[in-house]
């Protein structure tokens, strides 16, 4: 009995802790892409840059991670004095940007086919699941809740933008950001 009570506080304790690691897109896919963390500030909840090439394995500007951290969320909600745009970063955790400025194509078929293969976890948000679409949305839920907003983005020049938000959304909430 003793040891079931051991193995149920252990799980009770691990539960949070191992949901809080939990990756969002953006980590995936830079960690698909073989990554490498070329700067950063001193400070680890700040903004962090990541640049890649694969080929090479040394750094050069193909891509790149911006991280808006959840205190520097925190940090931006207190500090604004409109009400509605801290009600909308109240629900907001943390926002990654990759950016990649050339490639587009390559990178976006590479971050399409990592979606897909994780089709139980992911799920496109717009009704269009159309390949050739500029901009596609696909979103993470958690029972009635969003927690993951995923939007890849191609331009005509050439860029490719995955804007990564992660958080407690819902529709209404998606709603008011896209009338922005």
């Amino acid at each position: 009995m003793k040891r079931m009570m051991s193995w149920i506080c252990a799980l009770v304790i691990a539960l949070p802790l191992w949901s809080q690691k939990e990756q969002d897109f953006a980590a995936r896919y830079m960690q698909e892409m073989k990554a490498l963390t070329i700067a950063s500030n001193a400070n680890s909840d700040s903004s962090a840059r990541v640049m890649l090439n694969r080929k090479k394995n040394k750094p050069n500007e193909d891509l790149e991670l911006i991280t808006i951290s959840p205190r520097m969320v925190q940090e931006m909600t207190e500090k604004i004095k409109n009400n509605k745009s801290a009600d909308i970063l109240s629900h907001i955790k943390s926002i990654r940007i990759v950016k990649a400025n050339r490639s587009a194509n390559k990178y976006r078929t590479e971050a399409l086919e990592l979606l897909k293969k994780n089709k139980h976890r992911y799920q496109p948000y717009t009704t269009s699941n159309d390949p050739t679409d500029e901009i596609q949305v696909w979103m993470r839920k958690r029972g009635k809740k969003i927690v993951e907003l995923i939007t890849l983005n191609r331009d005509k020049d050439g860029l490719f933008q995955v804007v990564n938000v992660t958080g407690e959304m819902d529709d209404e909430f998606i709603k008011t950001i896209a009338k922005m």
